[in-house]
């Protein structure tokens, strides 16, 4: 039997989760829907300079993140404030059903004359 290190159980733990590649201040977050980082995104990013950083998952509605070195806890940190972003994107409303439902109550009942 196989042991994960902590970057592979957050990965496995998470309802989602990305990989952090950063260089400087500026990263790129990358899905890991298969729970593996895509070779041939990973070979793109590392020949434009980037490096692993780590890992951000959401695991029962808790954030949690994983470095890969503390010299990447900069990068990880502003990571995670955009990551955070786009799962909060994720959960508004894609309709007005609450404004409608506010108009619909707001109308004059004809049988109250």
């Amino acid at each position: 039997m196989r042991i994960l290190d902590a970057q592979e159980q957050l990965v496995c733990d998470s309802e989602v989760s990305v990989a952090v590649l950063g260089k400087g201040r500026n990263f790129v977050l990358v899905p890991l829907q298969d729970r593996e980082l895509d070779a041939t995104e990973l070979v793109e990013t590392q020949s434009r300079g980037f490096f692993f950083c780590g890992v951000l998952g959401i695991k029962d509605g808790q954030p949690s993140a994983e470095c890969s070195d503390p010299d990447a806890a900069i990068v990880m940190m502003h990571a995670a404030l955009a990551f955070a972003q786009e799962m909060a994107g994720r959960l508004r409303p894609k309709d007005d059903s609450a404004a409608w439902c506010e108009r619909l109550h707001a109308l004059q009942d004809p049988r109250n004359g």
